[in-house]
């Protein structure tokens, strides 16, 4: 009979605990974690002769559904906030007033902001600032901002590279002289630092590691020399144009914040 009754509620939760709806899948959740520890109780009483109440097992496993309630990132939203009460966990206090929050703004996403901020003035070498120009000498040297090692400085250091990746995507350089830009080491190509995709370049071009993207560059065209090694005829295949300011308004049109010029 209790075989029966087991097989009746499988079939129950199986036709009401369908879809993807927040609720469903933590009743899900529920009765998976539930099958698991009963198992494991069973199993350590028959092999091992321990035993716990059934009160401690109970706890267990509310507390394994809160865990993971917690892990995923629900919207805000009636639904989650009627599931963060039915399994008595406190609410987010971040979000918007109007959707159950407290106006609080989210402290990790608000950190990242701030650290992209001092990364993009490291990135366009903002002299002005005493921070950026000790960084440029002294932690970078000859380094790029872009290939420089997460596994070496200071703990907010490797956290601010981290975040390279992510910025990557909303930079692009505009090639002009190319004096003040690595030809190796900085993104100004559409593969990224070359230097990453192409470690032998240098050798293979005969063209230093350290050598501004200004070393092929002459008369306002590219310059490169004779490339004999396959994989590094891609480098030129897909080279970006020459970006040229207009003459009325050099000097004196702000260039867009999410461009470089690699002059």
């Amino acid at each position: 009979m209790a075989h029966r009754d087991w097989e009746h509620g499988i079939q129950w939760a199986a036709s009401r605990w369908r879809g993807k709806h927040v609720v469903n899948a933590a009743f899900r959740s529920l009765l998976a974690s539930l099958v698991y520890h009963i198992w494991q109780e069973r199993n350590s009483r028959h092999f091992q002769q321990r035993s716990r109440p059934p009160s401690i097992v109970g706890m267990l496993v509310v507390e394994e559904i809160r865990q993971r309630i917690i892990s995923v990132p629900l919207r805000h939203s009636i639904c989650s906030l009627g599931l963060f009460r039915l399994w008595k966990i406190p609410w987010p206090v971040e979000g918007p007033i109007d959707e159950g929050g407290l106006g609080i703004k989210d402290i990790l996403a608000l950190n990242r902001a701030l650290m992209s901020k001092h990364l993009w003035a490291v990135i366009k070498q903002d002299r002005t600032s005493i921070w950026v120009d000790w960084i440029i000498q002294v932690r970078l040297r000859d380094c790029s901002i872009w290939t420089a090692k997460e596994n070496k400085g200071a703990w907010g250091w490797r956290k601010m590279l981290s975040l390279r990746n992510s910025l990557m995507s909303h930079i692009h350089y505009r090639v002009g002289s190319g004096e003040s830009v690595s030809l190796w080491h900085d993104p100004w190509h559409p593969l990224g630092p070359l230097i990453s995709r192409f470690p032998r370049g240098p050798q293979m071009t005969r063209i230093g590691p350290l050598d501004k993207l200004s070393a092929v560059i002459k008369d306002g065209q590219w310059n490169w020399p004779f490339i004999t090694d396959i994989a590094c005829l891609e480098i030129t295949h897909m080279l970006p144009p020459f970006w040229r300011a207009r003459t009325e308004s050099f000097g004196s049109q702000r260039m867009d914040p999410q461009h470089l010029n690699c002059l």
